[in-house]
């Protein structure tokens, strides 16, 4: 009877474990991970949020949370709020052949045109449920298409419309003639160029920005003399690292293009770096001593080697 007894109490104790306890039990067992809560519902606007605005020229007041939240969103979907950057620009933005230069993650900029006919791709400001900002160019009819934010996953290569974490939108009409030499200056300033990593031996890697590449002379081959987005390599390298400095190397996207002593040397050729894609990427060129210009040697310029 003492052995029954003790069986039955076994028994009891058992059936009182929770039945919770034995479904986190059975989780472990098998292995199975209990997915973390998804963010909030509704995409919220960050209250950090602070975009940067220039237009013409001149800074602008910038686009911060309460001014993003006093609007209402031209799109949403479950996990996305979208507002047009005509909206949140104003009438700059609306002007006949009006940009805006979207500058993001790492100093990148795009290029986002104003539509001309209503149903052309506008630009806007998408901000998801995880506070994500991004600025792009979408279809009135499908702002938010099925494919949106798999690229990764898809292995599909980067939109060239489209850039993350937005800091700055730079308001201009492409073309336009500027009224003086001094707002000449600060347009060709302006113009977009993507940074390039520099890095110089025996020294600490720099960046070569917009910025400082437009302070130095700019390279106006005989076929294309108007082109103001073109630099000497030598130049640049001369102006921005030291006069004796030699460019050993350039690379971008995977590929790295070695420039040897002989071919820096050479006088009747000169190394240049071209801005092209819309001022979304460099690329290295060689122009002969008639002025023709090469073939891209390098697409997208990312980093250069310099011995100083």
């Amino acid at each position: 009877m003492r052995h029954v007894r003790r069986f039955l109490v076994g028994v009891a104790l058992v059936l009182a474990l929770p039945a919770a306890s034995c479904q986190k039990a059975s989780d472990a067992d098998t292995g199975k991970r209990v997915p973390k809560p998804p963010p909030s519902a509704s995409a919220q606007v960050p209250a950090t949020l602070r975009i940067e605005v220039e237009i013409d020229g001149k800074p602008a007041p910038p686009i911060d949370a309460a001014r993003v939240t006093a609007l209402k969103p031209d799109f949403t979907s479950e996990d996305r709020r979208a507002w047009r950057l005509s909206a949140l620009l104003g009438a700059p933005a609306e002007r006949d052949g009006a940009v805006v230069a979207v500058t993001g993650e790492k100093g990148l900029t795009v290029l986002l045109p104003r539509a001309k006919v209503a149903s052309d791709p506008v630009g806007v400001l998408v901000i998801t449920k995880r506070g994500e900002t991004t600025a792009a160019l979408v279809s009135p009819s499908e702002p938010f298409p099925a494919y949106h934010g798999q690229g990764g996953r898809l292995h599909r290569p980067g939109d060239p419309t489209r850039i993350a974490g937005v800091t700055k939108f730079r308001v201009y009409v492409e073309g336009a003639a500027p009224a003086s030499s001094a707002e000449a200056g600060a347009a060709q300033a302006a113009t977009v160029a993507p940074p390039v990593e520099v890095h110089v031996t025996g020294r600490a890697a720099i960046t070569w920005t917009a910025e400082a590449m437009h302070k130095v002379k700019h390279f106006e081959a005989p076929s294309s003399p108007d082109d103001r987005d073109a630099w000497s390599l030598r130049d640049l390298a001369a102006s921005l690292v030291g006069p004796k400095a030699r460019v050993v190397a350039v690379s971008g996207d995977g590929e790295r293009v070695e420039i040897k002593k002989a071919e820096w040397a050479d006088a009747k050729r000169v190394p240049i770096l071209r801005v092209g894609g819309g001022g979304t990427r460099i690329k290295l060129r060689w122009v002969d001593a008639t002025g023709k210009m090469g073939d891209a040697v390098v697409k997208n310029v990312q980093r250069i080697d310099v011995e100083p």
